[in-house]
């Protein structure tokens, strides 16, 4: 999936499905990244 969406980076998480709740800091800190990486680029 990550390929057919051109994906810049992708995270790995050793979770199951639900990794948004069982490893959130780790899931907020890569969204936090690609937003600091978009607005930086749009500045």
């Amino acid at each position: 999936m990550a390929g057919r969406l051109d994906a810049r980076e992708v995270l790995t998480l050793k979770a199951s499905h639900a990794s948004l709740a069982s490893m959130p800091v780790d899931v907020a800190a890569f969204i936090d990244k690609a937003a600091t990486a978009l607005a930086t680029a749009t500045a």
